[in-house]
């Protein structure tokens, strides 16, 4: 399912200038995870203290799911976004999942402008990045803008998108 999924995604995206977001730019489905007292409340009934969590944030509802049936098979407890800008609300809500698997192109608020948010931020820079796209770029490119990260180019296979963030996660 999942090479299925990502395969039809495979159309490279332009890098596009950093937007500002509005909370009345986004869906009225993304608007409850933007600046709302309810926000907290809503992550802390999704994710479970001390378990596995992992972030997925994709644009694409297929591929989201995709991934958040792999990862969920092999006991991690996955939340989703479907873009940069509802992760990081989410995150500023609270979450704290232990890795994040990001998606590079995405409207709103794409993997570069949440990178470097997440960059900025104490509270919430030290959460690893596994980094999908078909966006085509090197991993010198990505490595250079991104930092430390681990990257794979759409369609990831399974074995080596696991085996990342079971490094990621391990205890130090």
């Amino acid at each position: 399912m999942l090479y299925g999924v990502m395969s039809r995604r495979v159309a490279a995206y332009d890098k596009t200038p950093p937007v500002l977001v509005d909370e009345e730019d986004l869906q009225p489905d993304l608007r409850p995870w933007i600046g709302t007292v309810n926000a907290r409340a809503r992550l802390e009934a999704t994710m479970v203290p001390g378990a596995r969590n992992i972030l997925v944030v994709d644009d694409d509802p297929d591929i989201r799911t995709a991934l958040s049936e792999l990862l969920e098979s092999e006991g991690y407890q996955v939340q989703a976004a479907p873009n940069g800008a509802v992760a990081l609300a989410q995150l500023r809500a609270g979450a704290r999942p232990c890795a994040i698997v990001l998606d590079l192109m995405m409207p709103h608020m794409n993997g570069w402008e949440f990178r470097a948010a997440q960059l900025g931020d104490p509270e919430l820079r030290e959460i690893p990045i596994v980094l999908l796209t078909a966006s085509g770029y090197t991993e010198a490119t990505v490595r250079a803008e991104f930092g430390r990260v681990e990257y794979f180019p759409k369609p990831p296979s399974p074995e080596g998108l696991l085996a990342a963030i079971r490094r990621l996660v391990a205890p130090h």
